[in-house]
């Protein structure tokens, strides 16, 4: 990995949210993944505990069961936040937002986390680093079972940094798919 500055461990860091519009971006300086239907959670490990906070930064923590939990734990990292969604996939093995309510009101542990970004990483602050290399450390310390990594539909061919001009685009009000973005011909 590249060298990034060292850091203390960040407080609550708010994400980007998605902006309807009519269509998707197509130029080139796009980078676009799927959303899942699911809930939006910053996951952040320290010291052997797990805090999942939602996207206002409320800790939720209790309601997604002890496994996922676990599961983060296990993840081979001493400090870390991720930017994902949990979700619960149906018996066709697609999330689905009912059968994560029904999770979410009986408790069970069907829970799964899609992560796609990481943004902290034991000591090192990596939001200046291009998108596509947060992803690439992701991919390196997650693997199958409840915690994903989140796959790109399509890539630029340069990458951006997370405070570059991004947006997560909604094609319709009740959309089933998001598309998001980053926009790496602003980057002056």
């Amino acid at each position: 990995m590249p060298s990034v500055r060292t850091a203390p461990f960040p407080g609550f860091i708010r994400p980007a949210l998605a902006t309807l519009e009519t269509s998707a971006p197509g130029s080139s300086g796009w980078v676009h993944e799927l959303k899942f239907d699911g809930y939006r959670l910053q996951v952040r490990i320290r010291a052997g505990e797990v805090a999942l906070l939602t996207r206002r930064g409320l800790d939720r923590t209790y309601r997604f069961g002890e496994e996922l939990r676990t599961a983060l734990l296990g993840l081979p990292v001493q400090s870390a936040i991720l930017d994902g969604e949990v979700v619960v996939l149906a018996a066709n093995g697609l999330p689905s937002f009912a059968a994560l309510k029904e999770a979410l009101s009986e408790g069970d542990g069907r829970f799964v986390f899609y992560a796609f970004d990481l943004l902290y990483l034991d000591g090192r602050d990596l939001r200046d680093l291009p998108l596509l290399e947060r992803k690439a450390a992701l991919a390196k310390i997650t693997t199958p079972g409840r915690v994903h990594t989140a796959s790109i539909l399509r890539t630029a061919r340069r990458s951006s940094r997370r405070h570059a001009p991004w947006a997560r685009k909604a094609l319709s009000p009740s959309a089933a798919m998001l598309l998001i973005g980053l926009d790496v011909g602003k980057l002056g």
